[in-house]
């Protein structure tokens, strides 16, 4: 959005949360319109649920498009009222009445994407405000993009932001009130590593806080979010102690199997769907077998068959071969468990189907024995027929 005219108060002292929580916000506000999407290029107004905006209601604003152009406030929620000031009121028509230049840029972005189904992400300042929001578009019946949910929250203006937020809030979010950091300065003072490490989360999460801005590749930045984090990993293993105390202000602790995702949780939340957190530190567990620091993960991730993906399935057959591994350790126990098992005739065995799969042995003096009918699904026993079948054709072709 462009530059606005209004000059606003600031917020009361207290109602501001860390500036990187708005970000998250965001995310997490993308995520359930993502999830809601499934198949369909954007989700229905139906669609939203309660316990699915309850995280994000109080940031939210939800405006539906009339037929003869105009906007009607649907919900505002609280603190996005504070933010956008009392020309906007639920039930009244957008940019009715004294409108305040939120209003006409908000207007002015809906005109921009009239009709567009992908979600984009905002920025509004003016003198003494500045306000970061997504748009996320839903349908109405017949699938058009009838409404649009808005998440916005407060962000930093350049300088002085972080002298808003009360100390014990800045402490809380990593930062000293009077030492606002650019989210991509990495500077040296007294502390030292531990200033780094709060630089480099910074910069973790405003990466984190771009995942659904518009005319970018998500999946670019999302590895350059991968990269980010794993670099605030790598400086927690240089000051573990520093590591330590970030962790322990967000109430995360050190994981010896999986010590990927603190650094993950601080980036991206500790709320954020689990599931992914898992995939995202398993790719970069596979990129670091292969000494892969974070200046290079991005590429590797680029390079590799399936990205994320196919590293989260390597990482797994990995894990799976590796000695000592509970995997491992169960399929040892198996093998020795049919090592002492009796051999069976083939007319003693039953199986369901007219064809069946047999486990056989290798006789110690040469030769095998059948050891028992392997009760598999269905589709696993067609498909050995089809591979068998398949080889006899070739050589009789």
């Amino acid at each position: 959005m462009s530059e606005g005219t209004l000059t606003q108060n600031a917020l009361p002292d207290g109602e501001d949360g860390p500036p990187d929580l708005e970000r998250r916000l965001h995310l997490r506000a993308f995520d359930y319109w993502r999830s809601l999407c499934g198949d369909r290029l954007l989700p229905a107004f139906s669609d939203l649920s309660p316990a699915g905006l309850a995280p994000f209601k109080a940031a939210s604003l939800l405006l539906e498009r009339q037929v003869d152009g105009t906007v009607l406030i649907r919900f505002i929620g609280s603190d996005i009222a504070r933010i956008a000031g009392p020309d906007l009121v639920a039930g009244d028509v957008l940019g009715a009445g004294d409108v305040t230049g939120f209003s006409r840029a908000l207007l002015a972005e809906l005109q921009t994407m009239r009709g567009d189904i992908k979600a984009a992400e905002f920025e509004y300042v003016e003198v003494d405000l500045a306000s970061r929001g997504v748009l996320l578009p839903l349908s109405a019946p017949g699938g058009a993009p009838t409404f649009t949910l808005i998440v916005a929250g407060k962000m930093p203006l350049d300088g002085d932001d972080l002298m808003d937020i009360p100390e014990e809030d800045a402490a809380a979010s990593g930062h000293d009130a009077e030492d606002a950091i650019a989210p991509a300065e990495v500077r040296q003072t007294d502390d030292g590593d531990s200033e780094n490490l709060h630089a480099l989360m910074d910069t973790a999460r405003a990466a984190a806080g771009t995942l659904a801005h518009p005319g970018l590749d998500a999946r670019e930045q999302l590895y350059d979010t991968l990269a980010a984090a794993l670099a605030l990993h790598e400086m927690g293993e240089v000051d573990a102690a520093a590591y330590r105390t970030l962790l322990r202000d967000a109430n995360l602790k050190r994981q010896a199997r999986a010590p990927f995702t603190p650094a993950l949780k601080l980036v991206f939340g500790k709320e954020y769907d689990k599931t992914r957190l898992t995939e995202y530190a398993a790719a970069i567990a596979y990129a670091r077998r292969f000494d892969v620091a974070s200046d290079g993960l991005a590429a590797f991730l680029r390079e590799q068959p399936g990205g994320i993906k196919g590293c989260v399935k390597a990482e797994r057959e990995a894990k799976r071969g590796e000695s000592g591994s509970p995997a491992a350790r169960r399929q040892a126990a198996a093998r020795r468990h049919l090592r002492q098992m009796p051999a069976r005739k083939l007319k003693n065995m039953d199986i369901s189907g007219e064809f069946g799969l047999v486990l056989v042995r290798r006789k110690a003096g040469g030769g095998t024995e059948a050891v028992a009918a392997a009760e598999v699904a269905d589709g696993t026993v067609d498909a050995v027929i089809r591979r068998i079948a398949g080889r006899q054709n070739d050589k009789t072709s």
